[in-house]
């Protein structure tokens, strides 16, 4: 799987595009009308990549259409050169014929079908206020750059630049650490670094602290677009992923009126984003864990999940926290699955893919 290199890769555009307006702004220094032509006119060149985007082959399954994304996997075979058997078929790991499941085509999952089920419920409220909290603090801290002891271009570039090692330690940290993990580590290092401006209220010691803070949120930016695009079912996580994005988009209308915050008292808008970022590490703690697990493309397959754990087959307490329930219900499913294969004759569906493990 190369979602993790796709996460990284999107949230290191970040930094470049912070780093790029930087002489941008000294060029333009005295016309804002200027500025927001010259960064916002590369806009244009994105109606040409439309064609360009394919469908998601998860969601082309999911949602009854296999023949479109065999249509893409032909198309892709054949730019990669590779030959593909002209039998081949395209099926969901959860195509069992239920109403509303994968391939009936017969209803659209949304929002409301989401929230019926009590784990993705809180799985996106909590979501939702951890994209909240991560663009609040992400762009509060690119914001402070004025605030910080020293010139504001080279503050802004700095900010910008501490995202570079950020990405290069998310990546192997996604993988062999896990999303979950991963996520409430820097998280807590995000917030604690923020919070050290209460004890060490010096120039220089805020603009160090806001660096750590800018090194922890930047991490979590990157792990966020991977971790939520997983802990939702395919039919409904563009549903998902647009709720969490509207708790972002709140953040970051908020974060220049906390970074103004700080011509009163500098100290503040770090306290405010450090209290932020350690609540949503705590409140991540209770997400579970996605790396290698066999993740839902349905709301069929998480409401099983939701009863599995509830009724204690996950061995023990805690079974739906941290990821060890979900672990224990993706191996209780595939044995399920094969002890219906083996009924059937052996003609069963291939073994379910882990999240992580290539097709």
């Amino acid at each position: 799987s190369y979602n993790s290199y796709v996460g990284c890769l999107f949230s290191l555009m970040f930094a470049i595009g912070i780093m790029a307006i930087v002489p941008l702004a000294m060029w333009a220094e005295h016309s804002w009308r200027m500025l927001t032509v010259l960064t916002n006119a590369p806009l244009v060149l994105l109606f040409f990549t439309f064609p360009l985007c394919p469908e998601s082959l998860r969601w082309l399954v999911v949602k009854g259409r296999p023949d479109d994304a065999l249509a893409i996997v032909r198309r892709v075979a054949r730019f990669n050169r590779v030959s593909l058997p002209q039998n081949i078929t395209l099926a969901s790991d959860a195509d069992d014929g239920q109403a509303g499941g994968p391939g009936d085509g017969k209803s659209a999952r949304g929002i409301r079908d989401l929230l019926r089920v009590r784990t993705l419920r809180w799985s996106l409220l909590v979501m939702t206020f951890v994209w909240f909290t991560t663009s609040l603090t992400y762009y509060g801290l690119s914001l402070n750059a004025g605030n910080l002891s020293g010139d504001i271009y080279a503050n802004t570039v700095l900010l910008a630049a501490v995202e570079c090692p950020a990405y290069a330690v998310a990546l192997p940290s996604l993988d062999r650490i896990g999303r979950q993990r991963t996520q409430v580590f820097f998280f807590f290092v995000a917030g604690l670094g923020c919070l050290g401006v209460l004890v060490l209220n010096s120039p220089t010691g805020r603009n160090v602290l806001a660096m750590v803070g800018k090194f922890g949120i930047s991490v979590v930016f990157a792990v966020i677009y991977v971790f939520s695009s997983e802990l939702f079912p395919t039919e409904v996580r563009s549903a998902a992923m647009g709720i969490c994005s509207m708790g972002a988009r709140i953040g970051g209308l908020i974060a220049p009126q906390t970074v103004l915050l700080g011509h009163t008292a500098p100290q503040l808008p770090l306290a405010i984003w450090g209290g932020c970022a350690v609540g949503a590490g705590a409140l991540s703690l209770t997400l579970p864990e996605t790396l290698g697990q066999k993740l839902p493309e349905t709301i069929e397959e998480a409401k099983a999940a939701e009863a599995f754990l509830a009724a204690g087959k996950g061995g023990g307490k805690g079974g739906g926290s941290g990821g060890g329930g979900y672990k224990r219900l993706a191996t209780n499913l595939d044995s399920d699955s094969d002890d219906d294969d083996a009924a059937a004759g052996g003609g069963g569906a291939a073994a379910p893919r882990r999240n992580g493990e290539r097709a």
